[in-house]
């Protein structure tokens, strides 16, 4: 493959992603799994819809590239631009929404601090529950842990 070839291959990837019909068949997949998050929430708990939907890589990818459609389309369409504000203004809160839930949903943590009225606490429940595993060979020894999402789905 020449260079030439590469470069025309990953244009039309780009386009392609940066597109208003992949744009708006993203937001309709987004549509439909929360929708269906919420009856699977209704019948098996929020930790059901979780394991299956927002704790899922693929809807983690869809967010991602629904990110990167929003900017993209900021650039594609120059809506820095005074007379496309109003469309720079909504773009640009959703990608910052968007890479906000990220950094939350990577860096932050989830869990039940219990705080009496006029005291402070410095400990907290997580809301993760870990397996832990050890396995012994005779000789030698393997152990691993993993934090996974428990429910009647998973």
């Amino acid at each position: 493959m020449h260079i030439y070839q590469f470069v025309y291959f990953m244009k039309r990837i780009f386009n392609t992603l940066i597109s208003m019909e992949m744009m708006g068949l993203m937001v309709l997949a987004f549509a439909v799994s929360i929708g269906v998050a919420t009856f699977i929430e209704n019948d098996f708990g929020t930790q059901g819809a979780k394991a299956v939907v927002y704790n899922a890589t693929w809807f983690e990818t869809l967010l991602l590239l629904l990110c990167i459609n929003l900017i993209g389309n900021i650039f594609k369409y120059k809506m820095w631009r005074k007379e496309k504000l109003v469309l720079f203004t909504f773009h640009v809160s959703f990608a910052v929404i968007l890479i906000g839930s990220g950094i939350t949903r990577f860096i932050g943590y989830e869990g039940i601090m219990n705080i009496r009225e006029g005291e402070s606490e410095n400990t907290m429940l997580s809301d993760l529950t870990w397996v832990m595993a050890e396995v012994h060979d005779g000789s030698s020894m393997v152990y691993t842990d993993d934090d996974v999402v428990m429910s009647s789905l998973s």
